[in-house]
């Protein structure tokens, strides 16, 4: 299954992008190192806004997981990903709160007959 994985992504890419296998894992290393290094500016960008610190965790445990998993073997196998304890004491950011929205209906349109409108929050 591994094989399937990878063999999928290196053709994705190659086809969709134009870019080789030999130069795919070459651009995993540049995108790893890129990450390494922008992670600390990121962390002192949410020690100093309150307002990003969330949005920071989002960010760098998304990149951590991403390129995590690029490099595994369902991938490309690459060697071990040398960060240096920067990811080290992330928290799990908090739930994000998801409104309920239905698309398609105005508020200005009537109700259905049999169901009584709801009240607006106060």
């Amino acid at each position: 299954m591994r094989h399937f994985l990878r063999s999928n992504l290196e053709k994705f890419i190659a086809g969709t992008f134009g870019i080789p296998l030999r130069k795919q894992s070459v651009l995993l290393e540049s995108i790893s190192d890129a990450i390494s290094e922008v992670v600390p500016l990121v962390r002192i960008k949410m020690k100093e806004n309150a307002g990003f610190r969330d949005i920071g965790k989002r960010m760098l445990l998304a990149w951590q997981e991403g390129v995590i998993r690029l490099r595994d073997g369902r991938a490309y196998a690459a060697a071990g990903w040398p960060v240096d304890n920067a990811f080290e004491g992330i928290s799990a950011p908090p739930k994000l709160d998801s409104p309920r929205k239905v698309l398609g209906r105005s508020e200005l349109l009537g109700n259905r007959i049999g169901k009584p409108k709801k009240a607006p929050p106060k």
